[in-house]
């Protein structure tokens, strides 16, 4: 600090000149180094005032590109530092400085990631990527590998994540780019892995990290950091259980001493002293993690934190009521942020396209000029700048037209990935709900033989064989999306519930109740949601069957008021909302009734439970 503010008076009183902007420059990147960011910005703003008077662009692109570095910090005005990030780009690009550009590219990544953009962050990325690549710019290149590994992680796509962050350290540890870079991507990939639960792989990684003796000296921050991984891995796996307070502490320790952010590292805190039953120290701790958050203004800290003190059930209702205010502001502002950052990139994409407009214009008419200059007597030489003159702007267009088959690519992935998890999604809720509780059936009646081998049983269980060659077939028909649709389309729908009811109680002592609206016409009603009907009858019956202990469930159908209402009811010993672990029978039975707009109500007691179902019909 001393020396810094010593040297910005001394270059205060030299000359205006290029000389004097580059030394500003310097003086503000040492306040960067020592973490004094508004002397940074003071710094800065004086080279890039003097850089704009003399007309400097390339020192202009620099200082934009050091006010982005400077507003990115900000949580609230990361839309202004992509502003700056842009004005960089567009100067770097008129000055067609690729290397500088790829840089300020790779820094657009980096603050789209974390506003959670992550689609333009990663066309950022891979555009910056690119030419990292080719100039064998490691360091660099290492950085935005890890990146890519970054949004992978937070697209959950956990192959992908791990697979950059294995390529990161290949490059780390290959490219002579320090023990420091090594340290950081063996912490990325154990953080992936740790993510994927492959908790010993992970340890190692971090463990790995922590080996370099220097660590603590160079990037204190990291070592916190591994200190809080590790943390995590002992109370999960219970490996070191006496260490996870020691580590936790020491880590908050290190980045309170720092003055950065220690929300999240609380907050697992206060969750390891409320999974050990030490809930005054936990609340505590908790309350601490929204208190920094707050100071901190970052909303989507709050809303952790927030989340994270309602499981106390401290003012519960308080907090939620804040949870709520929150969102509503942070989607708000997320939306002016977004639609701020597209404006930005949507104007200075305009100013590239006039300067390419130009720079066409400015080629044709060089052209006309020298063919009107030398037409006379350089008849050969004309004809060969024509040529040329044609073969730049085929290299032009050849350019456009990959760029855009690339777009399009891009575009096609997206698309169809989105298609095949719909279809993943679709075959395992089918799958769940029809060919799982059939099996069920099946190898209950089938049981039977492992006590029984008599000729009387065998030939009773013969028909369940039979019943095995359906279920392969309605494995085939569900692969195309046929099986239950066919079925509903060629049956009534009272036959189908009753043929359920049937088998159910061929194998079980359970006695059915069956009550139809007769008034009801339902060959009107779309087979869609006959079959998300009869598929959430099913798996509450099998749910009832399997868990509740109960002798009677009843169904009835009722239609009023534009509304058909599924009532299914047990007496058996009920289950706790609040408690129960949501498998994906509970989670299938909402997403349907989402399907077709319906409204489902649970209540269970020691009574039984009652579910019910309530299907808008417009008939």
């Amino acid at each position: 600090m001393k020396y810094s503010e010593l040297a910005s008076n001394l270059i205060s009183k030299v000359a205006d000149d290029s000389m004097k902007i580059v030394l500003y420059y310097k003086v503000s990147n040492r306040y960067w180094n020592i973490g004094n960011l508004k002397s940074f910005k003071s710094e800065t703003e004086k080279a890039l005032s003097l850089a704009i008077k003399s007309k400097e662009v390339y020192l202009v692109a620099k200082g934009n590109s050091y006010l982005g570095d400077y507003y990115k910090t900000i949580s609230t005005k990361r839309d202004i530092a992509h502003a700056h990030y842009m004005k960089s780009a567009r100067s770097f690009y008129n000055l067609n400085k690729n290397k500088e550009l790829a840089e300020v590219n790779l820094k657009v990544a980096r603050n789209l990631s974390n506003i959670g953009d992550l689609g333009r962050s990663e066309v950022y990325t891979l555009k910056a990527l690119k030419y990292f690549y080719k100039s064998n710019d490691y360091k660099n290149e290492f950085e935005a590998i890890c990146l890519l590994g970054y949004i992978s992680d937070q697209l959950n796509e956990n192959d992908e994540a791990v697979k950059y962050m294995k390529k990161a350290v290949d490059i780390a540890e290959n490219n002579n780019l320090g023990q420091l870079s090594c340290s950081l991507a063996y912490n990325n990939l154990g953080r992936m892995l740790l993510n994927e639960n492959a908790y010993v792989e992970a340890l190692a990684f971090f463990q790995k990290s922590l080996k370099y003796k220097n660590l603590k000296q160079e990037d204190i921050i990291l070592y916190s950091v591994l200190l809080e991984n590790i943390a995590e891995i002992y109370e999960e796996t219970k490996i070191g259980d006496g260490r996870v307070e020691e580590l936790f502490i020491k880590s908050l320790k290190i980045k309170d001493s720092m003055q950065i952010d220690q929300v999240n590292t609380r907050i697992h805190l206060s969750q390891y002293y409320r999974r050990s039953n030490q809930m005054s120290k936990g609340y505590s701790q908790a309350q601490q993690a929204l208190f920094y958050a707050k100071k901190g203004n970052r909303p989507h800290e709050k809303i952790a934190a927030l989340k994270n003190l309602i499981q106390f059930n401290t003012n519960k209702e308080k907090y939620l009521s804040d949870l709520a205010k929150l969102y509503d502001m942070v989607t708000v502002d997320d939306r002016k942020l977004k639609n701020n950052l597209s404006r930005v990139e949507y104007e200075t994409n305009e100013v590239i396209e006039e300067k390419e407009k130009a720079i066409r214009q400015k080629r044709t008419m060089l052209g006309l000029s020298i063919f009107i200059l030398v037409v006379s007597g350089f008849i050969f030489f004309i004809r060969h700048q024509r040529t040329k003159q044609k073969q730049i702007q085929l290299q032009n267009d050849q350019q456009y037209a990959n760029e855009e088959i690339y777009r399009l690519m891009l575009d096609q992935q997206r698309r169809f990935e989105e298609i095949r998890q719909d279809e993943k999604n679709r075959i395992a809720r089918d799958l769940h709900d029809s060919v799982m509780n059939r099996l069920a059936s099946t190898r209950l009646n089938l049981f039977v033989l492992s006590r029984k081998t008599d000729i009387e049983t065998i030939e009773k269980c013969l028909p369940y064989i039979a019943e095995i060659q359906d279920i392969e077939k309605e494995i085939r028909d569900i692969s195309q999306n046929l099986s239950l649709e066919k079925i509903v389309q060629k049956n009534k729908f009272q036959m189908l519930i009753n043929d359920l009811i049937e088998k159910h109680r061929s194998i079980s002592t359970m006695f059915f109740l069956v009550e139809f609206d007769e008034l009801f016409n339902w060959d009107e009603l779309d087979t869609k949601v006959k079959i998300h009907i009869y598929r959430i009858i099913q798996e509450v019956i099998q749910n009832a069957m399997k868990y509740s202990g109960a002798n009677t469930i009843s169904l009835s159908f009722k239609f009023s008021d534009n509304a058909l209402t599924v009532d299914i009811n047990d007496n058996g010993k009920g289950f706790k909302l609040n408690k129960v672990k949501r498998g994906m029978g509970i989670k299938n039975i909402l997403f349907r009734g989402k399907e077709i707009s319906a409204k489902i109500d649970i209540k269970s007691n020691k009574n039984g439970t009652k579910i019910s179902v309530v299907i808008p019909i417009y008939l």
